[in-house]
């Protein structure tokens, strides 16, 4: 099935989802102090972490196109 575009977000609609982010309790938004103590992962964790969250995890499955060419799929 094919996607169908969404119409557009009016400043109306964005101003509501923005205040309900800011809202939730549960998710409060990262300050630019917080952004600023970023590291990546590569310098903060111990190596053999680090390793074993990025390894590859092995063979990925064979996939093909769909019959439309619109996206990837497996092929079993």
């Amino acid at each position: 099935m094919p996607k169908l575009p969404l119409p557009p977000i009016t400043g109306e609609e964005e101003a509501r989802i923005q205040a309900g982010i800011a809202q939730d309790p549960d998710a409060p938004e990262m300050t630019d102090g917080q952004a600023a103590q970023m590291r990546p992962a590569a310098e903060v964790l111990p190596p053999v972490l680090y390793a074993a969250l990025t390894r590859a995890v092995g063979p990925q499955a064979p996939r093909q196109r769909s019959r439309d060419g619109s996206s990837w799929v497996c092929p079993w």
